[in-house]
């Protein structure tokens, strides 16, 4: 009898450890573009809406 329940199991958990990955990886570039904007807050005035990246909140 072939496991199925098993593999199942096994592709979920693969799955799952590629999701983690894939959200430490965004959040690391998402870091480095903050810690980049930062350096150059300086030169190009306040953070615009568009700069910021954040379209949740109205101006």
């Amino acid at each position: 009898m072939f496991d199925h329940y098993r593999l199942h199991q096994h592709r979920a958990e693969q799955l799952h450890r590629e999701a983690a990955e894939s959200r430490r990886a965004g959040e690391a570039r998402r870091a480095a573009r903050r810690r980049r904007r930062g350096e150059d807050a300086a030169e190009d005035g306040p953070p615009t809406r568009q700069r910021t990246g954040d379209y949740t909140r109205a101006a």
